[in-house]
């Protein structure tokens, strides 16, 4: 767990590797190794790296290489637009709770108007959160 539990890489956040029913839209072997706060997860297959967003509905195939990864999730603006590291200051300093074992959630979902304020955050698990039933095709996957 990386800044409170902002970033996660391979710890019990990533529900041992399995994507749940996102899996469908991964290769086969691929293993969720890493998270933010709010569930947008990577997974691999060794070489290729992918990032998926429920919340967005979107599996896209990243350009990025897997070593570089670390690295560009520290660059200013992927911690403000994509970690969303103020949102998730906030809510840490209001609730004084670790999401090391779950991720924060819009209430409502997105696309039923909930919004990306602290006060529609809620913690749930990556079983939970894995499990929510994604469309049958996300948007056409591009790369990251």
């Amino acid at each position: 767990m990386y800044a409170s539990g902002l970033l996660s890489l391979c710890s019990v956040r990533e529900n041992g590797g399995d994507p749940g029913l996102w899996g469908k839209f991964l290769p086969a072997s691929a293993r969720v190794f890493a998270s933010s706060a709010f569930g947008l997860f990577y997974a691999t297959t060794g070489e290729d790296l992918w990032v998926v967003s429920p919340r967005y509905g979107q599996v896209v195939e990243a350009d990025v290489p897997l070593d570089e990864l670390p690295d560009v999730l520290c660059e200013p603006a992927v911690l403000d637009e994509f970690l969303r590291q103020e949102l998730f200051e906030l809510w840490s300093e209001l609730n004084g709770e670790s999401v090391d074992k779950q991720w924060l959630c819009p209430t409502p979902a997105l696309p039923l108007g909930g919004e990306w304020t602290v006060a529609s955050l809620k913690a749930m698990s990556p079983d939970l959160f894995l499990s929510s039933r994604p469309s049958s095709s996300p948007p056409a996957a591009r790369p990251a």
